[in-house]
């Protein structure tokens, strides 16, 4: 299953919609999301930075119009910055900067 590790090591298996940020809330049509906090205390990362889900055992991530913008570090080094509500892919390996802070893409096995 995909799981994001925010850069204090916490890692979050992704089954469902959810969303990302220093403070994401779920909004009244996903009331149920699963909510991913990036602590940051110099506020670089929006409340709820991005969305994300899993389709067809793919994660997927949208930026939300963010303040600071997402860029996607693929495992090859190429880096794209994202942008803002076009949905992307996102590679077990690779890596979403959000703000200052850095988020992998892992595969839980738990």
């Amino acid at each position: 299953m995909p799981a994001f590790r925010t850069d204090d090591g916490t890692v979050t298996p992704v089954d469902r919609i959810g969303y990302i940020g220093r403070r994401p809330s779920a909004p009244d049509e996903h009331p149920d999301a699963l909510l991913v906090t990036v602590p940051d205390e110099d506020r670089s990362v929006s409340r709820s930075h991005g969305r994300f889900g899993v389709t067809n055992a793919q994660l997927w991530y949208e930026d939300l119009g963010s303040g600071n913008g997402s860029i996607l570090e693929l495992p090859d080094g190429r880096s794209t910055t994202l942008t803002p509500h076009q949905r992307v892919s996102l590679p077990t390996g690779s890596q979403l900067i959000i703000g200052s802070h850095t988020v992998q893409i892992v595969e839980h096995r738990g």
